[in-house]
């Protein structure tokens, strides 16, 4: 048991996270005797039937290793949560964890080891971004192909509604009525994208409120694989479908519904990660190293467009495919936003 009340820390807003500049070195010293002792006792103790002990070893191993690469481009946090049912004697769990912001120092040396390097995806902007995190030499080439695909395949809506989180109750009701317009105007299948499962869930029942009659399905929270399937084989065998997901989840991205499988998104929110204690732990660090607003950049603003981004490409799976998008929240009107968009949506 470490003493919490030792251990160099900076208390966050959020009561429950700590951020550590070093951990105590009896702990350290503990995980690491841990560790040798096992890894002496290698014939006393197989991996077969003691599979828990060598797998809790090796992370142990991993978490140290990492420990000696702590620097100013990463940060330790410990979360202290209360074990239930310790409401008169409280107990508490202390999670930590190593968290690395830029990974340039960890990737650099390789770049420069090799003679050449290709690196290349369909989300790989802003170029400065990336080259920056991951420490790509300065003497890069940078080229941006044209999109295979026509701006003539997308038709484009913008929706001046407030979705910030303050006003969500008071637009719901006027988001899902677009929603079902829309689906009357030209029936067929469509995805929902919101940033929260709270937030899709009460779109969900003010849409059935409202359209009791449209088939519609939501996803929840710790699907199964199976569930997903089923999920994903309605929008496959049927027509007519509105389908509710996470903005950022796994039908945002990695899944194709070609041809009319899907012929319109809906972005609900342009998804911003959660301004908590981290999330400013990390903007913090990435200010410090590249500059004045980048943080906020970098770990909000960048992040969101490319959740949005993965998620319109659920459309357009292919030169033959085409259908609406509509974005909705005021924000996307803003240069900061609309600016980071693909341009070929509006060529």
């Amino acid at each position: 048991m470490v003493n919490s009340n030792a251990i160099p820390n900076t208390r966050s807003t959020d009561s429950n996270i700590f951020f550590l500049s070093e951990l105590p070195e009896p702990f350290i010293i503990a995980l690491a005797q841990f560790v040798t002792s096992v890894l002496r006792c290698t014939r006393e103790i197989p991996k077969a039937g003691n599979e828990a002990l060598w797998n809790a070893t090796y992370s142990v191993k991993r978490f140290l290793d990492l420990y000696c690469s702590i620097g100013s481009h990463s940060f330790i946090s410990a979360k202290q949560t209360q074990l239930e049912g310790t409401i008169h004697d409280k107990q508490f769990k202390l999670q930590l964890s190593l968290n690395n912001v830029i990974c340039t120092d960890h990737i650099r040396e390789r770049f420069n080891f090799l003679e050449s390097s290709v690196l290349f995806s369909a989300t790989l902007q802003p170029f400065d971004l990336y080259s920056q995190l991951l420490g790509i030499p300065a003497h890069q080439t940078r080229v941006t192909l044209p999109s295979p695909y026509r701006s003539e395949q997308i038709n484009l809506h913008f929706a001046n509604i407030s979705t910030r989180f303050n006003d969500r109750d008071a637009t719901l009701g006027t988001i899902t009525q677009q929603i079902g317009q829309q689906f009357y105007q030209k029936p067929g299948n469509y995805l929902i994208f919101a940033s929260s499962y709270a937030y899709i869930e009460n779109l969900f029942k003010s849409f059935k409120e409202q359209f009791p009659d449209i088939p519609s399905i939501v996803q929840v929270a710790d699907m199964n694989i199976d569930v997903c399937n089923r999920f994903i084989k309605r929008f496959n065998t049927e027509r007519g479908l509105m389908g509710f997901a996470l903005l950022g989840g796994g039908f945002s991205e990695g899944i194709s519904l070609e041809g009319d499988s899907l012929i319109g998104v809906f972005i609900i929110n342009i998804g911003l990660p959660a301004a908590n204690a981290e999330n400013e732990k990390v903007s913090e660090i990435i200010e410090n190293h590249f500059g004045e607003g980048t943080g906020y950049s970098y770990t909000y603003v960048y992040p969101a467009i490319r959740k949005v981004t993965q998620a319109v490409g659920r459309l357009i799976r292919g030169p033959q495919d085409s259908g609406s998008v509509h974005l909705i929240d005021r924000r996307f009107n803003q240069e900061r936003y609309r600016n980071l968009l693909p341009r070929w949506w509006a060529e």
